[in-house]
């Protein structure tokens, strides 16, 4: 039986009398027929080419064509699902590590901590804020004026509004850090229930920023984490030093 050159396929008697120009054409729409997905071909026949002709050969380049896409179409599913996989991977992996309250401080002037301590006993109520900078700028207030604890208060009529002392440390850089870690290991950004404070005496309040990570407390950590408090409450003692109150 003879071939076309170029062709790996027995070609029929009814292939024979096309003229030149009709196996060229036959040719170029067999080529299409490859490509066409075989999900878009419901009701072809068997013997049957899509391309008008009636080659035997129609319905053998159409199960290759077939099969061929059905193989590329699994390969391409599967290569989707691999990256899908792998980004649900790195989400989680990155979300994991946003959560993460326990982690490796390092050095950067963009970290700082601001305490705020309250003795309760003392009326009107005593005031100590200690603010902590990654550059090693110590700033601690103390007072009775509620600038101690709130840079940005607007209540200036209240009698205790220039009770206030500010004095500013500067320690090195390198100390500030174990400083920092020592208090995310005591869980600075721990998840915090609000609960009773067992010390009645005076209340503590934090808020942070140290590599993106950020807290603050709208409760008294005395009733939400004692542990906790009793940290702030040593850093707080580490750079204040009571000043007698002038009369």
């Amino acid at each position: 039986m003879p071939t076309f050159s170029g062709r790996s396929s027995p070609v029929t008697a009814a292939d024979e009398r096309f003229s030149r120009p009709a196996r060229t054409q036959y040719t170029a729409q067999r080529q299409i027929v490859q490509w066409i997905p075989e999900v878009a071909l419901p009701n072809f026949q068997p013997g049957a080419n899509r391309c008008g002709y009636g080659s035997v050969n129609a319905e053998y380049d159409f199960i290759l064509a077939g099969q061929r896409n059905y193989v590329h179409y699994y390969t391409m599913k599967k290569t989707i699902f691999c990256a899908a996989l792998a980004s649900a991977t790195v989400i989680c992996g990155c979300v994991s590590f946003f959560d993460n309250p326990f982690f490796t401080v390092k050095e950067s002037g963009l970290n700082w901590v601001f305490i705020r301590n309250y003795n309760l006993r003392a009326s009107p109520i005593h005031r100590v804020s200690v603010r902590v900078d990654g550059n090693g700028l110590v700033t601690v207030r103390d007072g009775t004026s509620v600038l101690v604890t709130n840079p940005f208060a607007a209540s200036h009529t209240d009698a205790s509004w220039n009770d206030l002392r500010e004095q500013r440390i500067t320690i090195p850089r390198e100390d500030v850090m174990p400083l920092f870690q020592m208090l995310v290991d005591a869980g600075l950004f721990k998840e915090r229930r609000k609960g009773d404070s067992a010390n009645t005496n005076e209340a503590i309040f934090v808020s942070a920023n140290i590599q993106g990570k950020t807290c603050g407390s709208e409760d008294d950590i005395y009733g939400s984490d004692p542990e906790l408090a009793e940290h702030l409450k040593n850093v707080v003692m580490m750079f204040y030093r009571p000043q007698p109150r002038k009369r």
